[in-house]
């Protein structure tokens, strides 16, 4: 949460180390603490397990992200769920951005996983940021080269960037698309520059809904997710990869419609209304 409600999860002496393959880990016990303790819940796809320990999710189905791009995630995917919605995709781009400011104010390099049709990249442009992208699909990225932007085909965990060469990540709902959470974070490490920072949104296994009703909610969760996590999950990842937490500002101007939005997003984020939750991470200062 933007305020740092949960602690980072104890880190327990079972827990797998961050050079463990996270796959082979998956196979038996939890990625984040070690455990062999799971309830089971049926999923579209495979099943469902949640730790007994730390109440981190995962897949029965683990699969490499490249394996379902072409297939799962082609053009006719991009279009059905974000082709009519590029324009408002932009103007939301432009309200994150007064959030990413605020936390980031210095203006540099910003990368977009994930970047789809590249309404962020296009948002962040208008607002003086460098821009790049990088998705799974190769169909998309193809057409987004084609109309100027700087996108590239590639995974999260092996990114064609230069060491330190990234100011700010927009990972939004992205991470839960890969058992290998480590890498992930290391890579991120990898490119940011020292100071840079991270705005991390992913689904939340934790929230109200999931609390009243775990097997509907599993039951409708994508079998192209291989993880899900609780915000004190995520926050254990994050520190234990070396990243300081960030707290969202409480408050911030705008134009109208832009304070309804936040004040609508924050509202269900607080309450654990919202099914997904966010937060700001930084590459210390060396």
């Amino acid at each position: 949460m933007s305020d740092m409600a949960w602690p980072p999860a104890e880190l327990a002496p079972e827990a797998p180390s961050m050079d463990a393959d996270l796959a082979v880990v998956a196979k038996d016990r939890c990625t984040w603490c070690g455990s062999k303790e799971f309830d089971l819940f049926p999923g579209k796809k495979g099943e469902w397990f949640r730790c007994g320990g730390c109440g981190f999710w995962r897949h029965s189905l683990i699969v490499n992200v490249q394996d379902y791009a072409q297939e799962d995630y082609n053009l006719d995917y991009q279009n059905s769920y974000y082709g009519r919605a590029i324009e408002r995709k932009r103007r939301t781009g432009h309200f994150r951005f007064r959030v990413f400011e605020k936390v980031h104010p210095q203006k540099g390099t910003f990368l977009d996983i994930g970047s789809s049709f590249g309404s962020m990249l296009v948002a962040g442009a208008e607002r003086g940021w460098k821009t790049c992208g990088i998705d799974i699909s190769p169909s998309v990225v193809e057409l987004t080269r084609s109309q100027g932007l700087d996108t590239h085909c590639a995974q999260m965990v092996d990114m064609p960037f230069e060491d330190a060469s990234i100011d700010f990540i927009n990972a939004r709902h992205v991470l839960e698309h890969d058992i290998h959470t480590y890498r992930i974070l290391r890579e991120f490490w990898r490119v940011l520059k020292p100071g840079g920072t991270i705005c991390i949104e992913v689904p939340d296994g934790d929230c109200r809904r999931m609390k009243r009703s775990a097997a509907h909610e599993a039951a409708r969760w994508s079998y192209l997710h291989m993880v899900t996590f609780t915000p004190r999950v995520l926050a254990g990842f994050c520190t234990r990869a070396g990243y300081q937490f960030i707290p969202e500002p409480k408050a911030l101007r705008g134009p109208l419609p832009y304070l309804v939005y936040r004040a609508w997003r924050l509202f269900r984020e607080r309450n654990r209304l919202a099914t997904y939750f966010v937060t700001y991470w930084r590459k210390p200062v060396e």
